[in-house]
């Protein structure tokens, strides 16, 4: 996988998780911090304080709905982080096997068994 492209998909995924919890929220009566004049950016600024553990400054959750909200984009936030993060490390981690095998095979006899010997090497030493 390419990380450009995966650091895109995760940034894209970031976005609409919290466009789409953001959307609920708005959507409730009371927003999600118990002020109804709220507007749209300040419920997607609340959503990504959330989500990235930043903190809330001067929003906060108010209600059982709305804690449960938090919790669940946090969880999510962070499976959504540690799936990134360990493709990433997946990546820089992975070995690279670069071995090479002999165009000669030999047939041998040990101990009156006959046997077929392949050579394989490790090319970089």
């Amino acid at each position: 996988f390419d990380i450009p492209a995966l650091t895109l998909l995760y940034l894209v995924v970031f976005l609409a998780m919290n466009a789409v919890f953001a959307g609920l929220w708005y959507i409730e009566q009371d927003k999600c911090c118990d002020d109804p004049t709220m507007t749209y950016a300040q419920v997607f600024d609340f959503a990504i304080q959330t989500s990235s553990t930043i903190g809330y400054g001067g929003y906060w959750p108010k209600g059982y709905f709305n804690n449960a909200m938090v919790v669940l984009l946090s969880v999510l936030s962070i499976l959504l982080s540690t799936v990134y993060a360990g493709m990433l490390f997946f990546k820089f981690i992975t070995p690279e096997c670069n071995i090479e095998f002999s165009n000669i095979i030999t047939m041998s006899n040990v101990m009156g068994t006959p046997c077929l010997e392949i050579r394989v090497g490790n090319v970089d030493g």
